[in-house]
């Protein structure tokens, strides 16, 4: 039996709250635009912002993090972002470690 994919119905994506609006290519487990995120970002206590800032940390192409989060503040708070970024925390703490020793930071 010869299986024919064109016979395949359409998929259908589910509707998108972001429709219409630039959604964020890294935010593939959830519905999200850059609005949306830089007003969670500014609204968010401390204790919110770690695992926000961490998600973008670890889901973002680095050239995309500084779009939403200040150098400053992942250095200011990397002691309790490391814990949480997964395969990702030795490239942000090289990062931020090599930005002090050019005294970038």
């Amino acid at each position: 039996m010869m299986l024919s994919f064109s016979a395949m119905p359409p998929t259908n994506p589910k509707p998108s709250a972001a429709k219409g609006a630039e959604r964020l290519s890294f935010a593939w487990d959830r519905e999200e635009t850059p609005a949306s995120l830089r007003l969670k970002l500014e609204r968010a206590t401390e204790e919110e912002w770690i695992p926000l800032a961490a998600w973008i940390l670890r889901e973002a192409r680095p050239d995309e993090v500084w779009r939403f989060l200040r150098p400053e503040d992942v250095d200011k708070h990397l002691s309790k972002l490391t814990p949480i970024l997964g395969r990702r925390k030795d490239l942000w703490t090289y990062l931020i470690q090599t930005w002090h020793e050019l005294g970038k930071l």
